[in-house]
């Protein structure tokens, strides 16, 4: 997800090369978002836990995947 890009325009995006993605925490009780992580270069692909207290998410502009602690 990015906060400089409509996603029609995703594309200028990735060209553009440079770390406006992050990552959203949504709440469905309250219905709002909570941003968890800025400064990524085009997130995707999050996988959460079985146990459900971290996820992975991958950086598809520069090949890297990391993991967020949720819990601990």
């Amino acid at each position: 997800l990015t906060y400089k890009y409509s996603p029609k325009d995703i594309l200028l995006g990735v060209f553009e090369y440079l770390p406006h993605g992050r990552l959203l925490k949504y709440d469905p009780s309250t219905k709002t978002a909570t941003v968890l992580l800025t400064d990524l270069y085009f997130p995707n692909a999050v996988a959460l836990s079985k146990k459900e207290d971290f996820f992975i998410y991958c950086e598809t502009l520069i090949f890297r995947c990391r993991k967020y602690w949720l819990e601990g």
